[in-house]
């Protein structure tokens, strides 16, 4: 459950913004200066297409590569605003060179980074932006704030993907160092609070939750306290509290609606609710609100996004809890290419979905093409690092009992990783 995250443009310096920059003023090229204040002034009236068309008119007319850097970065992160990530990637990719190559720009490039990895992980690229924030961390902080933000984003990432414990020593490093910002402590919180709901290590979440909604009210940051809630209400749900989560889940949403918070904020509570309706056995509830959360992440995040996959995967599963398993089978296909082809047809994420549907199927007396189906994802998971023990476990258990209602012995290859 990712808190939210905030890029800001280089140029911008306000008392919330800590790891915000100001322009240089030994700038030599007023021209540029004019261009670049002019798109400024665009991007706070939220006028972003005329902002990424000033910032790119500011490209030519730098004269040395402090103005090079801060073009490419704020074009990046407005173009980002405009959904154009792939676009946004080059501008990020360029400006971070920049910064790299430059001395004492440590600041600037780790605001690009933290830029450079948001993209990246909107475009579903975990891999690249571990990779940028590895190397923005391997260079020496410019103040402690620029490296809790990048040690919150890394770890943020890995927990993502399943690296649970790599994640939690992260944050624990950000809570550890002394002068840590409330803002990254709650960041910091949130992670661990959420790694430790997934271990159902439920004191610990508990805990973490209600210290970062305490930081988040005394600070009036409303759209952290709706991530916190959510965050709390998810603990709950999956205790099997149901009753103590539904109010909280509701609550978040209300609260996120209220604010100007990216989309994929409100899809994800949103699968959030579905999942207690899930819980609720209010399958066409669950159905109804998963639509309305896929049509917000294609808008937000892309048709081809691996969060598209996922809110698709738990559609499929409200579909076949209904009886409507070709509908069900439609949407969990869509989730597996689209896992595929950003993670590969041998990924665990695709493994993952042919898993899901193999369950629906074994549910719905289809025992024959879940046996298939769960072959095909232990096939892959076999070959899988120990992150994907869990996940392997869970299969076998369901393929062991499709082997026994069809009342056929276990496939050797399938079966020969659990030795």
């Amino acid at each position: 459950m990712r808190s939210l995250a905030v890029l800001w443009l280089c140029v911008l310096s306000t008392a919330d913004s800590p790891a915000a920059v100001p322009v240089s003023t030994d700038s030599p090229s007023p021209n540029w200066m004019e261009v670049h204040e002019k798109a400024v002034a665009a991007i706070k009236n939220r006028q972003f297409e005329t902002a990424a068309e000033l910032f790119r008119a500011s490209q030519p007319l730098a004269r040395n590569e402090v103005q090079r850097g801060l073009s490419a970065n704020d074009l990046g992160v407005t173009l980002h605003q405009l959904i154009r990530d792939s676009e946004a990637k080059v501008q990020l990719e360029a400006a971070f060179a920049i910064w790299q190559a430059s001395p004492h720009e440590q600041a600037r490039m780790s605001q690009t980074a933290e830029a450079l990895a948001a993209v990246n992980r909107t475009l579903g690229d975990y891999a690249g932006a571990e990779k940028v924030l590895r190397t923005a961390l391997a260079t020496p902080a410019a103040d402690i704030e620029n490296h809790a933000l990048l040690t919150n984003e890394l770890g943020d990432i890995l927990r993502e993907v399943g690296r649970s414990a790599e994640a939690h020593r992260l944050f624990e490093k950000t809570l550890a160092q002394p002068g840590t910002s409330p803002r990254r402590q709650v960041d910091a919180l949130v992670g661990m609070a959420d790694l430790d709901r997934d271990a159902h290590s439920w004191d610990a979440s508990f805990e973490g939750w209600n210290k970062a909604l305490t930081i988040v009210r005394e600070q009036h940051w409303v759209s952290l306290e709706a991530a916190a809630v959510r965050g709390l209400g998810m603990t709950y749900l999956d205790r099997g509290e149901l009753a103590r989560a539904e109010p909280l889940l509701r609550r978040a949403l209300a609260l996120f609606e209220s604010q100007p918070v990216p989309g994929h904020q409100i899809a994800s509570t949103l699968s959030c609710l579905a999942q207690l309706y899930h819980a609720e056995k209010k399958f066409s509830l669950a159905e109804e609100v998963l639509q309305r959360a896929i049509r917000i992440a294609e808008q937000t995040l892309g048709a081809e996004h691996p969060q598209v996959a996922v809110l698709l995967e738990m559609l499929g599963d409200a579909e076949a809890s209904q009886k409507h398993l070709t509908q069900a089978t439609e949407h969990f296909e869509r989730a597996r290419v689209i896992m595929a082809n950003r993670f590969g047809a041998k990924s665990p994420m695709a493994a993952a979905v042919s898993a899901s549907l193999a369950l629906a199927e074994q549910r719905a007396d289809h025992n024959a093409e879940a046996a298939a189906h769960f072959e095909q994802a232990l096939a892959v998971l076999n070959t899988a690092g120990p992150e994907a023990q869990s996940m392997r476990d869970a299969v076998m258990k369901g393929y062991l009992d499709t082997c026994k209602a069809l009342h056929r012995k276990v496939t050797p290859a399938v079966s020969s990783f659990s030795r």
